[in-house]
């Protein structure tokens, strides 16, 4: 679930979306006879409140219908395990139920934080890597060193 408030997050649609929501929502009470009788400190703290009220109602609803998806198991091939392994003709994502090939020709970045390993092999496509709890068998480091070898331009 973390990964997807964090993909959520980094969509810039979705960000757009949302600013412009409240952009004109504040202007709209800053400019709106509320604003002179109660003042423009109020109304800035309640455009503030409401952000983060319709920020939050959001996410949360983006986590129940996620958490909706889990329990009914829909999406099972999504939602599920997946195995990552390194070939060499590319990234090799493996499920129950299905199986990719990512090509080193079209892979597009490698990110890491001090608590994830992201993987980008494609622009809209990414894997999120807990590194205090990995996914994977075997040496976490090992395996980013050997997907970076691999990813060199």
């Amino acid at each position: 679930m973390a990964s997807q408030i964090h993909a959520l997050m980094r969509n810039r649609v979705v960000l757009g979306f949302w600013a412009l929501i409240m952009v004109s929502y504040c202007v709209s009470q800053l400019h709106g006879p509320r604003a002179q009788s109660q003042g423009v400190l109020y109304e800035i703290v309640l455009c503030t409140v409401s952000c983060l009220i319709l920020l939050a109602s959001f996410l949360g609803s983006t986590l129940l219908v996620l958490s909706i998806q889990i329990m009914s198991q829909k999406n099972k091939a999504v939602l599920g395990e997946h195995r990552l392994t390194i070939s060499d003709e590319g990234l090799v994502e493996s499920t129950l139920y299905n199986e990719s090939m990512h090509k080193w020709m079209g892979y597009h970045k490698t990110l890491s934080t001090s608590t994830y390993l992201m993987i980008y092999p494609t622009d809209g496509r990414f894997f999120y890597i807990s590194k205090r709890r990995p996914l994977i068998e075997g040496d976490m480091a090992a395996f980013e060193a050997a997907l970076r070898e691999r990813t060199k331009k």
